[in-house]
């Protein structure tokens, strides 16, 4: 959801192209698989800080132990970071690919000016010129008639 009022989710692909929207989710994908990844990264890490940690104590190395403990918490909170972004994303996703696969199914409206032409035509005919031919030509034959009148009128 957007944090703004009238503001359109994230997870709205709706008047998307199905290409563009295709685009969107697969970002949305990728973004999720990248986050996945990293938190395996990290669990690993912390693994190694955690091996550290008893190590440094079985060693009763106080100083190390407490250094290793410092970065097993960073490594932890960035998990936790991690985790929180992965909480957020996976509905999302499913959220994205569900309305994806409605917008790839449903019929698309596209217009196509010429057959909207062509439909009009048969609807209402075709258009009368003919009528207009007569109309110009009146015109032109008043406007002649009107000539020969002013430049008669100029010889009396």
């Amino acid at each position: 959801m957007s944090d703004y009022p009238g503001e359109r989710p994230d997870t709205d692909i709706s008047g998307l192209e199905p290409e563009a929207a295709k685009e969107y989710v697969l970002a949305f994908i990728s973004s999720l698989k990248t986050t996945r990844r990293q938190k395996q990264a990290a669990l690993e890490e912390k693994k190694l800080w955690q091996d550290r940690v008893r190590l440094a104590e079985q060693k009763q190395e106080a100083l190390l132990a407490e250094k290793a403990r410092g970065k097993l918490a960073e490594v932890q909170a960035k998990i936790d970071t991690l985790e929180g972004e992965e909480r957020e994303l996976a509905p999302k996703v499913d959220v994205l690919k569900e309305q994806l696969l409605k917008l790839v199914r449903s019929p698309r409206m596209s217009v196509d000016a010429e057959a909207l032409l062509a439909q009009l035509q048969m609807l209402v005919g075709e258009p009368d010129t003919l009528s207009r031919k007569f109309k110009d030509e009146e015109a032109n034959a008043e406007l002649e008639k009107l000539k020969k009148n002013m430049q008669g009128g100029d010889q009396e």
